[in-house]
């Protein structure tokens, strides 16, 4: 079954999808707005290969539940999950204003030590929390860390960093572990960031392993 553009359809009869943000290795991410009050918001939509995959979206589901749970200014919130007419599950996100490090690091120009830090340190106390709450990331690189601009126009120029795609390991894991490939074209977690042990042992590595990747 190929992956067609849901621009235009509404998901589960709440939701209008405006238009497509981008694609990764497991789902179809689209702003979307809410009928009615046309709150705007975000949804990851797992991709139509593996709706026949029962543990696989079982498990995105899963996720959507735990992650919402995850309540941290420098995680992206997500308020759940839920299934579209044809059955695909998809997660509800908030919609994030600006661009992803990885996007700025591609820009060219060195990153001063004080950026760094400023950037690095949110992080850090969004990993610190997660892994309070047992959840490893696994898969923290550039492309994960959005700097979120306040789209009210409130405070301009201050940008907060929030931590993306907590528990997409696990899903990738249930799709089959290293046989799936992530957005970039790289197997479970991006092998510039992993850590020895986890390329050994995807599966059984702990907290030290996104302290490496940061």
């Amino acid at each position: 079954m190929t992956e067609s553009d849901r621009t235009g359809t509404v998901l589960a009869d709440r939701y209008r999808v405006v238009r497509r943000v981008g694609t990764g290795g497991m789902g179809t991410v689209y702003a979307i707005e809410r009928v009615g009050d046309r709150a705007s918001f975000c949804a990851k939509v797992l991709l139509r290969e593996f709706l026949e995959n029962e543990q696989v979206r079982s498990r995105f589901m899963e996720e959507g539940v735990s992650g919402a749970r995850l309540a941290h200014p420098n995680i992206v919130r997500i308020f759940g999950s839920e299934l579209a007419q044809d059955g695909a599950p998809f997660i509800v996100m908030e919609l994030l204003h600006g661009k992803a490090l990885a996007a700025r690091l591609t820009a060219g120009a060195r990153a001063s030590l004080t950026e760094t830090v400023a950037t690095l340190r949110p992080i850090l106390s969004a990993l610190s929390f997660a892994h309070r709450s047992g959840i490893v990331h696994r898969d923290l690189k550039p492309d994960n860390i959005f700097l979120s601009e306040d789209p009210s126009g409130a405070h301009p120029g201050v940008i907060v960093p929030k931590l993306l795609d907590f528990g997409v390991a696990k899903v990738i894991d249930a799709a089959g572990g290293t046989g799936s490939k992530t957005q970039t074209g790289s197997l479970l977690g991006t092998p510039m960031y992993m850590s020895p042990e986890q390329i050994l042992h995807p599966r059984n590595v702990d907290a030290r392993t996104d302290l490496f990747s940061v």
